[in-house]
């Protein structure tokens, strides 16, 4: 199915007379059953087949960056931080802010992306969970 742009005219139309949707109109736009929170927004903004809209974790990152920007964080924390950034910014690649905030935290730590220094962290971590 190529991208069809949906009204929410069209979509209300297609209301079963107990006011939702079947799961065949459903699975006809590409939603999944049941339907998850947003779906028609997603519809109405980029058209069937649906596609579920990227999560932004906030919370995750204002913590992260919360702990790289704290003066106390052991190196332990900001590694650990800094790792979540990481993982967050290769999952939203497209997310230019996440990806710039990821890179200037990580130069506040004192620390760089694939540097000797964070591996290293990284396995002490790992293996007896100290820094």
């Amino acid at each position: 199915m190529s991208d069809v742009k949906l009204t929410a005219k069209e979509i209300n139309s297609r209301r079963t007379p107990k006011g939702g949707w079947s799961r065949a109109t459903l699975a006809e736009w590409g939603v999944p059953w049941p339907p998850p929170k947003g779906w028609r927004k997603a519809l109405l903004e980029h058209g069937a087949p649906y596609r579920a809209a990227p999560r932004k974790p906030i919370g995750e990152i204002e913590q992260a960056m919360a702990i790289l920007r704290s003066g106390e964080a052991t190196k332990s924390q900001q590694v650990r931080a800094a790792d979540l950034l990481e993982r967050l910014a290769n999952n939203i690649s497209n997310d230019a802010w996440l990806c710039q905030a990821y890179q200037q935290l990580l130069k506040e730590a004192g620390l760089a992306p694939g540097s000797a220094d964070l591996i290293a962290a990284h396995r002490r971590i790992d293996s007896d969970g100290t820094q």
